[in-house]
């Protein structure tokens, strides 16, 4: 009886540890990311235009059913605007 006791005792301290390790680990276990590179970036343009099928209105360089890309950015750089928090869907449209 003594030894199941013992054993008993043993268990419960080491199950007590254990939580203060398991949150230790959650901690580390997700690094930060580092910035992307600029190709990266317009690679990622690039595929969320053609995601959100923009490209079915808006052109490159010219007017076709909307306005180009250009003029686009033309107006968010005159009113310091920012058209990656407008994809994202954190602001509204100019």
């Amino acid at each position: 009886m003594r030894l199941f006791s013992f054993l008993l005792l043993i268990l419960i301290l080491n199950s007590c540890n254990t939580n203060n390790k398991a949150e230790n680990t959650l901690e580390t276990a997700v690094p930060e990311r580092a910035e992307l590179s600029y190709d990266s970036k317009i690679f990622l343009g690039n595929r969320l235009f053609s995601e959100k099928t923009c490209v079915t209105c808006h052109a490159i360089d010219t007017y076709y059913k909307a306005p180009s890309v250009i003029e686009i950015m033309k107006i968010y750089k005159e009113n310091n605007a920012d058209i990656v928090s407008f994809l994202k869907g954190n602001s509204n449209l100019l």
